[in-house]
């Protein structure tokens, strides 16, 4: 992994990332959130965009102190905010966390990395953790997290190609999620 990061840092053409935040009264917990984001070693640009799910908190105005652009998605689902903040979204990967969840500081770094290395690659996802999730969804996440994991690598191996499930951190171009015309909103 070092050496992947020392190879970007040295590129003078690294991709511009838009991060996505669907929020429905995170206020609590959107802070850590864009903590984590705000404390990335990616040294190219990248956005932060939350998009208020219509929150009847103070989720706005704290995605707004954190300096994130802010959009609104009226209907109360956290696909459509998903699609409503990939809409507002300039860079060229667009990478969805959610609002309850951390992410480690070479986060965008890693992704990026997947990206340039593979420019085949079309999404990618990565272990997580809700950090407001009680005992059992934690072990529950770490255990799925371990068998993606595997099965991540089985796969690679075996099939020599990327099968990556969706969790709650997700990454994908803007071209091929423009392509696959966003999100389902029934989701």
């Amino acid at each position: 992994m070092e050496v992947m990061r020392a190879q970007m840092v040295n590129s003078k053409e690294l991709p511009s990332v838009s991060v996505v935040i669907p929020a429905y009264n995170e206020e609590e917990y959107l802070p850590l959130c864009l903590q984590s984001i705000r404390r990335q070693d990616y040294p190219g640009e990248y956005e932060v965009i939350a998009a208020d799910n219509a929150s009847e908190d103070k989720t706005a105005r704290v995605a707004l102190s954190w300096g994130a652009k802010l959009v609104y998605e009226n209907k109360r689902s956290p696909a459509c905010a998903r699609q409503k903040g990939a809409e507002a979204a300039t860079g060229e990967i667009i990478a969805f966390i959610d609002a309850d969840t951390q992410a480690p500081t070479c986060w965008l770094s890693a992704i990026v990395s997947r990206f340039v290395r593979e420019p085949e690659t079309v999404v990618v996802s990565g272990p997580y953790a809700y950090f407001d999730a009680g005992r059992i969804a934690k072990i529950t996440s770490y255990i799925g997290n371990f068998i993606n994991i595997i099965l991540d690598q089985l796969f690679r191996k075996v099939f020599n190609f990327l099968i990556r499930w969706l969790y709650a951190a997700v990454t994908t171009t803007l071209g091929a999620f423009l392509t696959f015309h966003g999100v389902n909103p029934r989701s």
